[in-house]
């Protein structure tokens, strides 16, 4: 059985550890380098995009051998070019950790609370609920329409003057989170609350309060109960006892992605013998991911969100499968049955590769909304 000084140092060990910031927080507030992802990058493919070029306020970003690649020395670490594109993630902090992130806090029945890490001085610990990332560009327009369409309760903590002069992004963070965030209003038909306030935490005045109302309790029992809450606190069960209901909820989403009509077998290559290779692989990028997920759970969203998408001629297609070569997800790839093309919205991310490569100019692009994405009742 351990002694009293033990359990003081129990106490104040769960303590620490509800107090410290997480490793994900640790992260995105002060990050040490950004990747380069090739596999979410269509260059590689043949395409000219420039989305990350074009997005970076450093000029840190070049595109060599058909890939890019990051100037360290010229990288702020801001973060804008994950916003930007899939092909760029902040190691052990990329938007689907921050996202599940904001899924646990709204578990917990707390209102997500996002800043920039370089609006808080050094010294102030955030409460549990809040987010800090090195900024607020680096969450795509799909990461908030999903959060919007969920029902999570959101609010930015920003200080505009402080964003817009901002040397680190050149003043381009403002421009580019705000635009994300008006694309997912105008999606959803839900908004974003604004605050000037970032709470922060008050672990240890709870505890204290705890032990002080531990009245007709010898001292050591009252650690003990000090001790038990301090790791409820830490793991989050604390509030999550008293928000079964939504717990409950945030469960159904979650086991939704893991839903055929969602997620489905995609990351894994197949033998194919009708491919190039032999293979085929299906890639869902993050952003889609929950771009699908915000379409399946919000009707605002599957008839307003606005996508490009790809589309065949039948009368022209003469099945010699260049654009199946060409896609960079497998959206576009032939059965593995027969050779036929098959095309699946879903994973279709409007590139534009397809309609270069077909020879006969079978292959277009189309506007149309997020719910066609989804699949249709014929397809099921």
């Amino acid at each position: 059985m351990g002694t009293n000084s033990d359990t003081e140092q129990g106490a104040r060990d769960a303590q620490s550890a509800a107090s410290a910031p997480s490793t994900l927080r640790v992260a995105l507030g002060a990050p040490r380098k950004v990747l380069f992802l090739r596999d979410f990058c269509t260059r590689p493919q043949g395409s000219s995009c420039m989305k990350c070029i074009e997005a970076c306020p450093k000029g840190a970003i070049a595109i060599a051998n058909a890939s890019a690649a990051v100037d360290a020395h010229a990288c702020t670490k801001c973060g804008i070019c994950v916003g930007a594109c899939d092909g760029f993630a902040i190691p052990g902090a990329s938007i689907e950790a921050v996202f599940s992130q904001m899924r646990k806090i709204a578990l917990m029945g707390e209102k997500v609370i996002l800043t920039c890490s370089y609006l808080l001085p050094s010294s102030f610990t955030p409460a549990d609920n809040v987010i800090v990332l090195p900024c607020l560009a680096m969450l795509p327009p799909e990461l908030w329409t999903c959060a919007l369409a969920l029902g999570i309760d959101l609010a930015v903590a920003v200080i505009f003057e402080e964003c817009e002069a901002c040397k680190r992004t050149n003043s381009q963070g403002l421009e580019r989170f705000s635009r994300a965030i008006e694309q997912a209003e105008d999606a959803t038909e839900c908004t974003v609350a604004f605050t000037g306030d970032v709470p922060e935490a008050q672990v240890a005045l709870t505890l204290m309060q705890t032990l002080g109302d531990a009245s007709g309790k010898d001292r050591r029992e009252a650690l003990l109960d000090l001790k038990d809450q301090a790791e409820d606190i830490a793991s989050g069960a604390y509030r999550m006892k008293r928000n079964e209901s939504l717990r409950a909820f945030h469960e159904q989403r979650d086991h939704m992605l893991a839903d055929e009509r969602i997620g489905g077998a995609v990351g894994t290559p197949e033998q194919n013998a009708y491919a190039e290779g032999g293979m085929t692989r299906c890639t869902l990028s993050p952003r889609q991911r929950m771009l699908l997920e915000a379409a399946d759970v919000s009707d605002a969203v599957a008839v307003r969100k606005r996508v490009m998408l790809s589309a065949t001629d039948a009368s022209l297609c003469d099945n010699s499968l260049a654009c199946a070569k060409s896609c960079p997800t497998g959206a576009r790839r032939p059965s593995p049955t027969d050779g036929q093309l098959v095309f699946e919205a879903r994973l279709c991310i409007g590139c534009g590769l397809c309609t270069n490569a077909c020879p006969q100019g079978a292959a277009s692009l189309r506007e149309a909304y997020a719910g066609e994405l989804l699949p249709q009742p014929d397809d099921e």
